[in-house]
Formats: C-alpha cells, sequence, structure tokens
C-alpha cells in the first residue's frame, strides 16, 4: 500500500497547511520567499489550508478532505 504521509506547516502569516510530506522541500522554498515576492502571495496547490488552531484538526484519511 502506498499511503502519502502528511505534516503540519505554517506560513509567515500564520495560516496553518496541510502538506504531502513529498513536497517538504517545495515548502520549505516557498516559505522562504520574500513577502514582497508575488510567488509567495498565494500557497500552492498541493497545501490545504487548515482554519482554525491545528490542536484541534483530527482525521482518519487526509485524502478525503
Amino acid at each position: 500500500m502506498n499511503e502519502e504521509r502528511f505534516f503540519l506547516g505554517r506560513d509567515n502569516s500564520g495560516h496553518w497547511y496541510l502538506i504531502p510530506l513529498s513536497h517538504y522541500d517545495d515548502y520549505i522554498r516557498w516559505n522562504n520567499l520574500d513577502k514582497d515576492d508575488p510567488e509567495s502571495w498565494d500557497a500552492p496547490d498541493w497545501m490545504k489550508r487548515l482554519d482554525g488552531s491545528p490542536s484541534r484538526i483530527t482525521f482518519l484519511d487526509p485524502q478525503k478532505m
């Protein structure tokens, strides 16, 4: 079984995202962009924005989110 793994990441404005571990390097690069760089203004498609505190988020299968 090939299951994707995820981690929680945050942008510079404090928004939380569910991020596939396979995109870890892409996330680090995106998160380190200058805030004036237009590419940094929108999260990439592979990042799913989570609203609320990450301590309140639970899921059985994140791929069905």
